[in-house]
């Protein structure tokens, strides 16, 4: 049997990193069990705290290989590929959201960790959506990121210049994104499935494995279906690997619209 989705518009309130989905589907039963889950739709604004506001950064002479297309206005430095800052990042400059950049430092962090600011992630990212990720130059539909890891090219929070990369991660995996329980403002960062795109991101999600109302109440490695029940996330076809010890749920249940990444189907443990 199958699941029908309910998909669900997916904001960030623009005066903090809370989040809130709308239903927008109608619903549909299998057996008096159908499920209404969420799916990220793209359509996110500004994130307060997401990226380094503390001032320019006296970089150190650029180390780049070859020149840098410094990005305009400004030309300060090059988002992508980004360069000009030497041990540092290129970062758009978030007072204004003219498309203007700067150089701020930068941290540790790797593709798909956990930040707050853009100086925790490494040189060559910045911080969007709770995550250490690369710019990109066009969010065209369809358009793929170069960067190892990555996968689509979106808009990201707002302004000029502001197109990211979503990462690939693993839907099952409650760690793809750094620690389940490291999120911005007491969430989790989780690998999540953007219906915009057709692809995973890593991108703030909620902390219950039991029950939820939307899908961002929902830990990493957990989907919301209807009835408000989480359920962990499987690979069809793989039922005895990824239900197993999970109690009565040990089938790996499609869902409808089909969820690929891929070549692989994705469903819930049900």
């Amino acid at each position: 049997m199958t699941r029908t989705l309910r998909w669900f518009g997916l904001w960030l309130a623009a005066s903090g990193l809370g989040a809130a989905c709308a239903a927008s589907a109608s619903d549909s039963t299998d057996g008096g069990h159908g499920s209404a889950d969420a799916a990220f739709d793209g359509s996110e604004d500004d994130d307060a705290g997401d990226t380094d506001d503390s001032g320019d950064f006296d970089a150190a002479p650029p180390d780049d290989s070859g020149p840098c297309t410094t990005t305009p206005p400004g030309n300060a430095c090059g988002l992508d590929p980004n360069c000009g800052c030497g041990t540092g990042t290129c970062d758009l400059d978030r007072t204004t959201d003219a498309g203007t950049v700067k150089c701020v430092p930068s941290g540790t962090g790797i593709l798909g960790k956990v930040c707050t600011t853009t100086s925790d992630c490494v040189a060559g990212l910045t911080c969007q959506f709770g995550a250490c990720r690369p710019f990109c130059a066009t969010s065209d539909a369809g358009a793929k990121c170069a960067v190892v890891g990555t996968n689509v090219c979106y808009d990201g929070k707002g302004g000029e210049n502001d197109k990211v990369c979503g990462i690939q991660c693993d839907l099952r995996d409650p760690g793809a994104c750094g620690s389940p329980d490291g999120g911005v403002d007491g969430s989790a960062e989780g690998c999540a499935y953007r219906a915009s795109t057709g692809a995973t991101d890593c991108y703030p999600v909620g902390t219950s494995t039991t029950t939820c109302t939307l899908v961002t109440d929902c830990a990493p490695g957990y989907w919301c279906i209807q009835g408000g029940i989480c359920q962990k996330w499987c690979r069809v076809g793989q039922d005895a690997i990824d239900c197993a010890g999970n109690g009565a749920k040990t089938r790996c249940v499609p869902i409808t619209p089909t969820i690929s990444i891929g070549t692989q189907q994705y469903g819930t443990c049900g």
